[in-house]
């Protein structure tokens, strides 16, 4: 809940510092743009989390631990390409102030990702019978 909670408000507060550039720059149809770009990296973002979710508890084995966070990592990016070519072959939005606002976001997102991975981990390691 705190992760999405997160993620929300980065994709807010991202899209406030954009918008004014965005808009100067490639008009109102550049804004929608903008917040599908976000949208998509988000979108992303949660997918990828699916699997560092799932793997609080599966393994006691050090090595395997870091598995589903590599996949989580391959998931969000495979994601975030797919979404992101579907939207661009619609053709409903601008398409460079899309992709570049889908880099910006998920950039902007990849911090978060990663402090989640690095918590679920870090709990993972401190319990009882797990780690080294």
């Amino acid at each position: 809940m705190r992760f999405s909670t997160l993620l929300i408000l980065a994709g807010g507060v991202l899209a406030l510092l954009g918008w004014l550039p965005t808009r100067t720059l490639g008009g109102t149809a550049a804004i929608r743009a903008m917040l599908a770009g976000c949208g998509v990296s988000l979108m992303a973002s949660l997918v990828g989390a699916v699997p560092v979710f799932r793997s609080q508890a599966r393994t006691t084995k050090p090595t395997l631990a870091m598995t589903p966070h590599l996949a989580a990592i391959l998931l969000r990016m495979a994601t975030v390409a797919a979404l992101a070519v579907v939207v661009v072959l619609r053709g409903r939005y601008q398409t460079v102030p899309f992709l570049l606002w889908v880099a910006i976001s998920y950039l902007a997102f990849l911090p978060i990702d990663v402090l989640l991975s690095h918590r679920i981990l870090k709990s993972t390691h401190d319990r009882p019978g797990h780690g080294s």
